[in-house]
């Protein structure tokens, strides 16, 4: 099986301060996790000095970055103002610089929402300014299928992969798939190899977001599929605070997933 770090999400521990989820994360022993930076300050002086502190010491790798303004993308990057556009991009600049700062290789972002119709030619147009601008930092940005933006559709992502190419890469976020409707399945079957990372859960057939092992997912199957694929970046654990009871319980999940994936080696 090719090689995949699982890790925890920081923005499970929502609305915990950033700098204390990963400490959380840190001394429960996580060796990856996705940092969820929650405010602009955290993006630079001591809070970040902090995180980065607390990382070091526990030898811990930050896989990805999700910034708090992925609910605004829509109107910073996806809308007919190209002012807005050239502003907001100037800002995200520190987004890749924080990321870039804690040596992950990702940053995730949600996209425009589904109901704004710019042409789908511009929409890529503004993604590739977006993903030009993050390689000069030396990290990637990952479009997500969020249910309520445009990457909810297998298809839509499929197109900007081939209009787009290497520039096009993506995060699949299993509760995302649910709520759209849509068989996780297809997103492998139309992206392949542009799926870098993955959000992960459990669901049952009333709930969309549990913790691995208390629905009805066959982890050991997921991870069969991944090895066919040839997936070898990094599965995270994202679930919300009312998801799981204690602290605890996102460490007994980790390891349920580890142990998991080592049996399909």
């Amino acid at each position: 099986m090719s090689a995949i770090e699982i890790g925890i999400s920081t923005s499970c521990f929502y609305p915990e301060r950033t700098e204390v989820a990963v400490r959380h994360l840190s001394e429960m022993g996580i060796d990856c996790m996705e940092v969820f930076l929650n405010a602009d300050s955290e993006l630079s002086g001591p809070c970040f000095d902090e995180i980065r502190r607390t990382l070091a010491a526990g030898k811990t790798r930050v896989a990805s970055v999700h910034p708090f303004t992925s609910g605004f993308e829509s109107v910073l990057f996806f809308s007919d103002y190209e002012r807005r556009f050239e502003d907001a991009l100037e800002y995200y600049k520190r987004f890749f610089q924080a990321t870039a700062a804690l040596e992950a290789r990702y940053m995730v972002i949600h996209g425009g929402r589904a109901e704004h119709h710019i042409p789908e030619e511009r929409y890529f147009e503004r993604y590739l300014r977006l993903a030009q601008t993050a390689r000069s930092f030396g990290i990637r940005i990952v479009h997500e299928n969020v249910n309520w933006c445009m990457g909810r559709s297998p298809e839509f992502l499929a197109r900007m992969r081939k209009a787009l190419g290497e520039e096009a890469l993506f995060v699949l976020d299993l509760k995302q798939a649910i709520r759209a409707g849509v068989d996780y399945h297809e997103f492998f079957r139309l992206l392949g190899e542009a799926i870098r990372h993955i959000h992960i859960s459990d669901h049952d057939e009333k709930r969309d977001c549990l913790l691995p092992g208390k629905g009805i997912m066959k982890l050991e199957e997921f991870f069969r599929e991944l090895a066919e694929y040839e997936y070898n970046g990094s599965v995270i654990l994202e679930l919300y605070r009312q998801n799981y009871d204690n602290y605890g319980e996102l460490f007994d999940s980790c390891r349920l997933l580890k142990a998991a994936a080592a049996r399909i080696r």
